[in-house]
């Protein structure tokens, strides 16, 4: 466990304190703020609240998931990056943000639906003055009225239809503008949703995508033809080249594993499962293409080696 007894012991003084929050609570709370920012200068990890937070909850110790993801890069391979650090944030922090996000999308949404329902209220009751004054007009036009009294009748009508036109233009453009505001939003729900899925530096599914999709494959019956496979992928070594040439370079590797694996599994779904781990799902009626796609992805493999400069 990362997190370490705190046997500092703090010198009370006479300002008011907290009843909720304890002298001990305070201390244990202190040393981890003091362990995570030793991490972020051992590791050169720049101080962002992003990147805070994941230290934090790493020495804290509490979610035993995110404590296994990075305890192999803080003990063994010793090197930690930004980029892991936000992926990790991104992996088990940001549903909090999601909904947040959500929240603020749906009041925005109810306050344009709430603007569309005036609007047609506004228009209901329009078109019902319009009626009644054209057939308040109508009324008063008989055979025994004077020429007078059908020319005003008239003027009625014209008047009246004049202003309906102007109250459906304005309608139309408030609908227009309401259209719009409500298309922005479904872009931004539908582009925060696809940030929360996918893994930023290979652009390929990431680990809670993943979770979702088999879950997803788990939870429906089978239908009758289909198969499923799941393909597990390790790169070996690869530790070394982050050691030896840096975590951009790293990186680049892991792009191109994926997008090669994108090319080579066509429709099927590849997703970062961890570090250096990918999984290929494949679903299929043909009951033998998942291991030809697993012997495809290992010839191409093994036939190339990849040269850093």
């Amino acid at each position: 466990m990362p997190h370490h007894a705190c046997e500092q012991h703090l010198v009370t003084t006479n300002q008011p304190t907290d009843d909720s929050y304890t002298e001990q609570e305070y201390a244990s709370a202190f040393a981890i703020a003091k362990e995570t920012l030793a991490y972020i200068a051992k590791f050169a990890t720049p101080p962002t609240p992003e990147v805070y937070e994941i230290w934090y909850r790493y020495a804290e110790g509490e979610n035993k998931e995110l404590s296994e993801s990075l305890r192999f890069a803080v003990h063994e391979a010793k090197s930690v990056s930004k980029s892991q650090i936000l992926q990790l944030r991104n992996q088990f922090f940001s549903n909090l943000e999601s909904a947040e996000l959500t929240s603020r999308i749906g009041d925005q949404l109810s306050k344009e639906l709430g603007g569309l329902k005036s609007i047609v209220s506004d228009q209901l009751a329009a078109s019902d003055e319009f009626d009644s004054s054209l057939n308040s007009a109508v009324e008063n036009l008989g055979s025994d009225c004077t020429a007078d009294e059908a020319k005003a009748c008239i003027e009625v009508a014209v008047t009246c239809s004049e202003e309906m036109q102007g109250r459906l233009r304005s309608a139309t453009v408030q609908l227009e503008d309401s259209q719009r505001q409500m298309d922005e939003l479904r872009d931004t729900l539908m582009e925060s949703q696809k940030l929360l899925l996918t893994d930023p530096v290979t652009d390929v599914g990431n680990r809670r995508y993943f979770d979702t999709l088999m879950s997803q494959i788990l939870g429906i019956p089978r239908q009758d033809g289909m198969h499923s496979f799941l393909l597990l992928l390790d790169l070996d070594r690869f530790k070394n080249v982050n050691d030896t040439h840096g975590h951009a370079a790293g990186d680049e590797v892991l792009r191109f594993v994926a997008s090669q694996l994108q090319t080579i599994a066509k429709g099927a779904s590849v997703d970062r499962f961890g570090g250096d781990e990918f999984a290929v799902i494949i679903e299929t009626t043909d009951s033998a293409e998942g291991k030809q796609v697993a012997d495809a992805i290992c010839d191409f493999f093994s036939k190339r080696s990849l040269s850093l400069a």
